[in-house]
């Protein structure tokens, strides 16, 4: 790092007095710096040359200390592996097993590069999240030079429904209505909307048809089955789609 020439003698003898000079050595911050003077001078010159007195090298800032690297991958938390069961240890045994897969990694992660300050571990929050889910923040402690592995389970709605298949028997102009249960078995709440998969059936109906239900808890659906609007005796099909904001395919009730 050359600072330059900031005093120059060329002509016949000059004192100057004692001079604050300062210079700006902040491009070696986190290395090792060593001060040198060098003066060009002739043979012929015999003046005294340059007094030096002083020196003082002053940091006004903290040192940067080396960067760790946290990696780790991002699960959806309803269908986690069985040895994540002693996260929640009162709730796992009683949810239904996952129908889709058993382990779903959403997508692996591997974070910038954090610099850690003033400590050999330096606590910082991360946060995941992605669409449809969810968000986590977890505390990791970032050590300089090493690795930290570090997983999210990111938490959404998953919703089951109870009992199906829904099925009356009953006589010509008669209406019974019967509860359907929807349990959400997730850690999010998530909205739903019946649609009738024949558009309108017009011996069924659902009330309410639209509903939000919140995390762990469930949602009673009145479904009246009214044999006034067919014209014969007969078996009568039609299929109840609960759509969801979820990661997950559509329910369906028979």
């Amino acid at each position: 790092m050359d600072l330059g020439s900031h005093v120059e003698h060329t002509e016949e003898t000059v004192q100057y007095d004692w001079t604050a000079m300062s210079y700006d050595v902040s491009g070696a911050a986190g290395g090792t710096l060593q001060l040198r003077l060098a003066t060009d001078q002739r043979r012929s010159v015999t003046y005294e040359g340059y007094y030096i007195d002083e020196v003082t090298v002053i940091a006004d800032c903290d040192p940067q200390l080396p960067g760790g690297l946290v990696v780790g991958n991002v699960y959806d938390q309803n269908t986690v592996p069985a040895w994540s069961a002693r996260r929640w240890p009162t709730r796992m045994a009683s949810w239904p097993q996952p129908n889709l897969r058993q382990t779903t990694r959403l997508w692996p992660m591997v974070l910038p590069r954090i610099l850690a300050h003033g400590a050999t571990r330096d606590a910082k929050l991360f946060t995941a999240t992605l669409p449809l889910y969810g968000t986590e923040m977890e505390i990791v402690e970032v050590q300089p030079l090493q690795a930290v592995a570090q997983d999210f389970d990111l938490p959404t709605g998953w919703l089951s429904a109870s009992p199906s298949p829904l099925e009356v028997s009953q006589e010509l102009g008669m209406t019974t209505t019967v509860p359907l249960t929807l349990t959400n078995n997730g850690d999010l709440a998530t909205a739903f909307v019946l649609l009738e998969s024949a558009g309108d059936v017009p011996w069924l109906s659902e009330s309410p048809v639209s509903e939000t239900v919140e995390a762990l808890s469930t949602q009673r659906i009145d479904v009246t089955f009214d044999a006034s609007q067919v014209d014969h005796l007969g078996r009568y099909f039609a299929e109840l789609n609960v759509e969801t904001k979820t990661p997950y395919e559509p329910l369906f009730v028979w």
